[in-house]
């Protein structure tokens, strides 16, 4: 497998999470003033900024210990997450929520990602409040979630 089949079968599994919207397999980045059309029609869906974006912080490899001819291949992965700071729409219990269900799902479901890799080791979960956006940007709730995923080549 490659690196593009983690983060695809990754980014099919988050966005599959009920109230998850807005997922991408690479960082996203807008030249545009947060509340432009041109950035609203990357980060905003239904009315709500929210995104979700996949990136590898790190690639290690090592021989397999029983086959000189294949590498075990870590791949460190974060998901950055952002959604707007309402506090008449209680969206810090929303948000909260949604990255308990992304971290549920890493820790329960298919840790092979159908196959995409061997395993992958258990999500942490930083979450703090943060501007999202250029100019003004956008008041946020922000998470980032750090995994390992493991392949054998």
């Amino acid at each position: 497998m490659a690196w593009s089949s983690i983060v695809s079968a990754l980014a099919t599994r988050i966005d599959a999470v009920t109230g998850v919207n807005g997922v991408y397999q690479y960082l996203r980045w807008s030249k545009d003033a947060a509340g432009t059309d041109a950035w609203r029609g990357l980060f905003v869906t239904s009315g709500i900024m929210q995104t979700w974006m996949l990136t590898r912080t790190r690639q290690t490899s090592l021989i397999c210990e029983d086959d000189d001819n294949r590498y075990r291949v870590r791949h460190d992965v974060e998901v950055q997450a952002f959604y707007a700071l309402d506090d008449s729409a209680a969206t810090e219990t929303t948000f909260n929520g949604l990255v308990a269900a992304v971290c549920a799902d890493l820790r329960t479901g298919d840790r092979t990602l159908g196959g995409a890799c061997v395993t992958m080791t258990e999500p942490q979960a930083d979450i703090r409040h943060g501007m999202f956006g250029q100019g003004q940007g956008v008041l946020s709730h922000v998470a980032t979630i750090r995994f390992t995923v493991e392949e054998v080549l």
